[in-house]
Formats: C-alpha cells, structure tokens, sequence
C-alpha cells in the first residue's frame, strides 16, 4: 500500500526552470537539505528531498548530573513533479506528516512567488473517475458528529465487508457530521484493489488496481473534477 498526496504549485517562472532550479540544489556535505533526482518518465520527473534534523540525547553521570548530547539525522521524502496544461503538480510519495521542510527548499528554489495548495477531499467523496468503474462499495468511513443537546461530540467508525449506503444507515439522519475518512473496494476487470480518501487530502491505495486508481485521481485532479 502506498500514500499519497497531492498538491497544486504557483511559480514564478517555467516548468523547465523550476526543474533546473531543483537539479542544482544537491543534498552534499555541508549542507542542510537538499535534493536528488531518482526516475524520469512520461513527462514525470521524481525525486528525493532529504533534509538533516538534530535530534537530542539525554545521559547522566554516575553522579547523576545530566547532559544532553546533539546527534544529526536525516530526513527523506519522495515526490513527483509534472506539468498538466501549463500547470505544475507535485506528488509525494509515503510522506511524512509535515511537508513544510519540503515546501520552504522549493520556494528557497524558486523565489519569490512560488505557491502551494493541497489538494483535498471534502467529505472523503470519491472521485468522479473511479465512480464510474463498477462495482464500487464503501467498505468503511470514520466520521465526526455533534450531539447539542448532550454538549457532547461523537466519533464515528462503521465498517461492512457487504458495503455501506449512507442513505440506510438511520442513526446519521439525526446527527450533524461531517466524513473525515472513507475506504472503498474497487473491482474492475475480476481485479480488486482498495482506496482510502481523507478530508486531510491523505490517500491510500492497495491491490493490483493501483496504477490505474493512480491515473484515473489525477486525471480527475487536473481537470477539476476532484
């Protein structure tokens, strides 16, 4: 199973540059970050963005007296970047929970008037590509809900190997909510595979049918369909 997520990029200059711009910037001895060009292919260009941290190191003495001790690490992410009607986009690949050291080195690339936008799915809907591939069940959502009454807040998780239809499901109708998470199985061709789409705009696809979940997402992605 691979994660991903996507985001739209505003530059100050070209495509081509921006990707020149990136090259030039290596991760070497010296310095803090920096990036590595790792796969190149239909009109992709992949990447690895790694990135050093301290982390800190606590001993004591046999008096007891402590001391803390830097050690350095480094940090890595994989992403893409390709350009859809004169758009650029950026995929990363399993990323870790911030993207903002990734960020602030492409924008430290670029210059002035470089823009990020994440991509998200509001209440986990599929998209409108992989809709249209039949069947599709939703096998599981997680949701937030309010109860006014009770002052109290309701976290939600169903889940069904046999499929759910939110319109059967009678105890939502009386509970504001709102979908934070939903997975679906995807069978197409005798080929089954999973997607898991979050509001936060994590997703997550398994099985055989990834590569064209893959490529359906994005297709949707770049035509504003999402």
């Amino acid at each position: 199973m691979n994660r991903y997520k996507w985001y739209r990029l505003g530059l100050p200059s070209s495509h081509a540059s921006f990707i020149k711009k990136i090259l030039n910037r290596k991760f070497e001895i010296g310095s803090n970050s920096g990036f590595a060009s790792t796969a190149q292919h239909s009109g992709e260009h992949g990447f690895r963005f790694a990135w050093e941290t301290l982390l800190s190191k606590t001993s004591f003495d046999a008096s007891g007296t402590p001391s803390v001790e830097l050690i350095a690490s480094v940090n890595f992410c994989e992403f893409y970047l390709f350009e859809r009607d004169g758009v650029t986009w950026l995929r990363a690949v399993n990323p870790p929970r911030s993207l903002k050291d990734l960020m602030n080195a492409l924008e430290e690339s670029i210059g002035f008037g470089f823009s990020s936008e994440l991509i998200s799915f509001k209440r986990a809907v599929l998209p409108n590509s992989l809709s249209k591939l039949k069947p599709v069940s939703l096998i599981g959502f997680k949701a937030i809900g309010s109860l006014p009454a009770h002052h109290a807040v309701a976290r939600i998780e169903v889940a069904s190997k046999d499929g759910l239809n939110f319109a059967n499901l009678d105890f939502l109708k009386h509970i504001p909510y709102e979908v934070d998470q939903s997975v679906y199985e995807i069978t197409f061709q005798r080929v089954r595979g999973q997607i898991s789409l979050s509001s936060t705009g994590l997703v997550k696809i398994s099985g055989q049918l990834a590569p064209l979940v893959l490529h359906l997402i994005e297709s949707d992605l770049v035509h504003g369909n999402s």
